[in-house]
């Protein structure tokens, strides 16, 4: 007798972050720039905890991360950072950023170690290894409640690439959260949802199924392609 086995797949589960515009009125979402919203060496709630050692391998702040070759900051690292959700900012090497939650005191070095000069700004941004670093002593934004112009965040869903929570994609170059959002404006589509770093998809209703549509509590953490805007920022992991 002759025997054959079938192999079986699951779909590919991904997460998706989602928006929405006010129901009442939609408007087009307003592209803003880090560097024009934020002041140099950051907002009142920042404080300079000093010069740290990075030991890059692995990262001392390895929880997100954006480059800037020409707008870096400590300002734009700290919203950056805020817009992730952490309260530990570290600007590096002139341009660029890491975050996160905490850092190893032990980790700390003389303030004259930090000597580079930031890409956006007459202000030190670390050094050689070296990290300047802030910690926002207010209340941390939750990265899944942004706002992008008038699309409010919807916190990030789960999705497959069989049966898409948002079934209509959008290809956009450069994907930011804005664009993603202003192309389903555009068609007048009620969700806007990116994912992967470069995806956008849109519809009218969150399609729910078995594991997918539904809300998650983590995966959403990539950064957008475009990694020069504010709003790039969450997209999603996919989740084996």
């Amino acid at each position: 007798m002759l025997l054959s086995t079938l192999l079986t797949f699951t779909p590919l589960v991904t997460n998706a972050l989602l928006f929405e515009p006010p129901s009442a009125k939609r408007h087009a979402p307003i592209r803003r720039a880090l560097s024009a919203r934020a002041p140099a060496n950051g907002g009142a709630n920042w404080v300079k905890l000093g010069c740290y050692i990075d030991i890059v391998t692995p990262r001392t702040l390895s929880a997100a991360t954006i480059v800037s070759d020409n707008e870096m900051t400590n300002a734009y690292c700290q919203e950056f950072c805020d817009s992730r959700g952490f309260a530990i900012a570290g600007t590096e090497w002139s341009k660029e950023c890491f975050c996160g939650a905490a850092i190893d005191g032990n980790l700390l070095t003389a303030d004259t170690d930090c000597d580079m000069t930031c890409t956006g700004a007459p202000e030190v941004c670390g050094g050689s290894a070296r990290l300047t670093v802030w910690q926002n002593q207010g209340a941390v934004t939750d990265p899944n409640t942004q706002t992008i112009g008038s699309w409010t965040g919807q916190g990030c869903y789960t999705d497959s690439v069989q049966n898409r929570a948002l079934p209509n994609r959008r290809f956009i170059d450069g994907m930011t959260v804005e664009k993603c959002t202003a192309a389903c404006f555009a068609e007048d589509f009620k969700y806007a949802g990116v994912e992967y770093g470069n995806e956008c998809y849109c519809s009218n209703d969150i399609i729910t199924s078995a594991d997918v549509g539904v809300p998650a509590t983590d995966g959403c953490d990539m950064v957008s392609f475009d990694r020069t805007l504010p709003y790039g920022l969450l997209t999603c992991s996919i989740v084996m």
